[in-house]
């Protein structure tokens, strides 16, 4: 064996933590898509569905969110909001293998667990081996990755792919070969197409790149980057000429609680940081939370070359949670951008020395992290045990047809229920509205019901359906014509 090549062994401690890691990534891998902000499954889903109805190819690749299946040649409005590259990833499996919740799932919890190997790498060329296996284990065994590391949503592919990046430029550094600069470019184009926040922090770590003196390597990795996302904007407002102004608009939301319309619930900055804070606290684990704090305080007075890299990311991961502040008010997971630092850092703070006082706090916060790990990881799974969104669903479908005009007065936007009983629903309609509304809205033979809980509202409704307790579905039994006089004040 050449002398160049090095072989590295895996330690028989990293082994096992990567099999527990694995096994919490694939606990209730095949579950409906209800809890705790389960619903990203449900809206990944219909636009998988939708490619398995329609085809691929017809829809030009773009997501499309409707979860009534629909005629490729009618009139749909495509969903430019974010990057299509974490859809169109399990749509390959489930194109291949047919759909299935578990399938979907497994696609993010393997990319989660290829980033547990990086982060290994990572760090072991930052510091060394023990500060990368513990960085390992801080990392995977909080509620923010054990949780949503297997979600299907942008982020888990997005950390894979900067921890990739991250380890490329470190690589180049070291060895500034032209291939080398050229994954790195690839990468980048990769992360443009797969999340903004991954595209924030990747444009922190050129700027750390570029503040260290390779002043054309990051300016040329920035170039990447402005053309795959003009390349990505082309792509969306070829097949959709509204792009634009539907990702602009898509920013007049964000001083409310909710992501697609205003919000009754506005937020000041001190209740914004009070809300993240308490998330970070939680979703981190509280050891994991102030080893960090304790390892940046140590890294900062240090002339290391981990220094600017980590401080980078998580600059960057903080500036895409504040521009994107309506999102990560509504998604405490957006969060997850700001942690594999804060995991190298708690790890290198725990593995370095210090004063004998500190021996027994820093021992003290590991000890807290199994704790939290299992007491908010339970909360977290406990909304997964429902049953009335799957079951409102399943009366919804066998009551209705695909083209009725459904409402409810209920608030909640519940995707679950729309992918489920493939309908959609319009949510939020109160009773003094609802014939108004319907009369806008309905074609001549279109049915309409309305779904509602508590007291029977005052409206024309024949045929009441229980759907769960305390909870109907009836039809509102008028024509047209008879909405429009009923809702005339004259």
């Amino acid at each position: 064996m050449s002398k160049d090549v090095k072989v590295t062994r895996i330690s028989p401690q990293l082994l096992v933590a990567l099999l527990a890691a694995w096994a919490l990534l694939l606990f209730r891998l095949g579950a409906p898509w209800v809890g705790h902000q389960d619903e990203n499954g449900a809206w990944m889903s219909t636009a998988i569905r939708n490619f398995q109805q329609v085809g691929f190819g017809t829809l030009n690749g773009m997501i499309v969110l409707n979860t009534v299946p629909f005629d490729a040649d009618a009139p749909y409005t495509p969903y430019v909001n974010h990057p299509p590259l974490p859809v169109w990833l399990p749509t390959a499996f489930v194109l291949a293998i047919g759909y299935d919740e578990a399938i979907v799932r497994f696609v993010f919890a393997c990319t989660t667990l290829i980033s547990f190997a990086v982060l290994y790498t990572l760090t072991r060329r930052l510091f060394d081996q023990q500060t990368a296996l513990w960085a390992v284990v801080l990392y995977a065994f909080t509620p923010m990755i054990a949780y949503f590391g297997r979600m299907p949503d942008h982020e888990a592919p997005a950390l894979l792919l900067l921890l990739l990046f991250t380890l490329a430029l470190l690589r180049w550094r070291r060895r500034p070969l032209a291939a080398r600069w050229g994954v790195a470019a690839v990468l980048m184009v990769l992360i443009a197409w797969t999340a903004w926040g991954g595209l924030i922090v990747a444009g922190m770590l050129c700027s750390a790149l570029f503040i260290g003196g390779n002043r054309r390597a990051a300016l040329g990795l920035i170039g990447v980057a402005t053309a795959a996302v003009i390349g990505l904007m082309a792509y969306y407002i070829i097949n959709y000429p509204d792009t634009m102004s539907t990702i602009i608009d898509s920013f007049s939301l964000r001083s409310s609680d909710q992501s697609f319309r205003a919000g009754s619930e506005s937020f000041t900055w001190i209740g914004y940081s009070a809300r993240m804070g308490v998330r970070w606290l939680t979703l981190f684990t509280p050891g994991t939370f102030f080893l960090a704090l304790l390892g940046a305080v140590w890294l900062a007075r240090r002339d290391h070359q981990a220094r600017a890299w980590i401080f980078a990311w998580l600059v960057g991961g903080l500036i895409f949670i504040i521009i994107f502040r309506n999102g990560s008010y509504v998604h405490d997971y957006y969060l997850i951008y700001t942690f594999p630092p804060l995991a190298i850092l708690a790890a290198a703070r725990l593995t370095r020395r210090g004063a004998r006082w500190l021996r027994p706090v820093l021992g003290g916060l590991v000890v807290t992290v199994p704790i939290g790990l299992i007491i908010y990881l339970g909360s977290l799974y406990s909304g997964t045990e429902q049953t009335d969104p799957l079951n409102v669903a399943a009366v919804i479908q066998a009551k209705t047809e695909p083209d009725d005009l459904i409402i409810s007065s209920l608030p909640t936007v519940g995707i679950a229920i729309e992918f489920y009983a493939q309908r959609k629903i319009w949510w939020g309609v109160a009773p003094e509205f609802a014939l108004e509304w319907v009369a806008e809205q309905i074609i001549d033979g279109q049915r309409a019901y309305y779904f509602y809980c508590g007291e029977t509202p005052l409206l024309p409704l024949s045929e009441p359906t229980p759907v769960i307790e305390g909870c109907t579905i009836a039809e509102i039994s008028t024509s047209s014509a008879e909405l429009l006089q009923s809702s005339d004040p004259q």
